[in-house]
Order: structure tokens, then C-alpha cells, then sequence
């Protein structure tokens, strides 16, 4: 058996198309086994440390963040939270279907199509952070 088919596939069941929350409200609504556990996930989760270093993980690839970066976990990816670093930001979680879709003929694409070309993580200097 693979190590890749003991991983569970964490559906999304938030009652809302997206929700936004705190990683510290995160961590009073599901355990930490949960959390650190690498699992695959069928949505999205768009975090934005605002607080420490977390060394996140995904789809087996240790991902550094500092305070202002901003990490994409894209559905299929595999990943697991660091709980052993201090640390908090937002976490926006959304199914990839509240994206549109490119309605140009010439370009169709889907909003799973869309992330294949986004990367990972990203550092934005202070300047361009203070920005958003």
C-alpha cells in the first residue's frame, strides 16, 4: 500500500460558500491530531501569517512563512498546520466553484485550472503587505 492512500481526504463542510477565520479559532474547532496529521483536501485554503514563522507542509514540501506571507494549499494538495511554532494569521477556506470561470470563448478556463499557475507561497516585501 502507498503512503499516499492513508492520507484522508477532508471534504469541505463549512455551511457557508467561504469562511474566514482566525488559525487560533481554528484550533479550538478541530484537534490537533487533525491539524498536524498531513490530510488532502477537495477546497481551497488561502492563509495570511500575521504572526511568527510556521513552517507549513505541502504535499510533502516543508513551505517557511514569515509575518506577511501568504500560502495557498490547492485542492489535491496534500498538507498538515505546524503546531509546534508559535504563530497565527487568517485562513480563508472556499470551494473552488465560488471562483468564476473565464466566460471569454477563446479562453475558458475553470477555477481549478486557475491555481494550477499560482504559486505555492509568497513573500511580499513589507511595502507591497501594507498595500493590500
Amino acid at each position: 500500500m502507498s503512503k499516499l492512500s492513508n492520507i484522508d481526504l477532508v471534504h469541505y463542510s463549512a455551511p457557508l460558500d467561504v469562511e474566514i477565520m482566525r488559525f487560533s479559532e481554528l484550533k479550538t474547532r478541530a484537534s490537533a491530531q487533525r491539524l498536524a496529521t498531513p490530510h488532502r483536501v477537495d477546497f481551497c485554503h488561502l492563509m495570511v501569517i500575521t504572526h511568527g514563522t510556521p513552517t507549513h507542509l505541502v504535499d510533502f514540501v516543508p513551505m517557511g512563512g514569515t509575518e506577511g506571507s501568504w500560502l495557498l494549499v490547492k485542492p489535491g494538495q496534500v498538507h498538515a498546520f505546524d503546531l509546534v511554532s508559535e504563530w497565527d494569521g487568517w485562513l480563508v477556506v472556499f470551494k473552488s466553484e465560488v471562483l468564476p470561470a473565464q466566460s471569454d470563448a477563446r479562453q475558458v478556463a475553470s477555477a481549478s485550472d486557475m491555481f494550477e499557475s499560482l504559486p505555492t507561497l509568497v513573500q511580499p516585501d513589507s511595502e507591497a503587505h501594507l498595500a493590500g
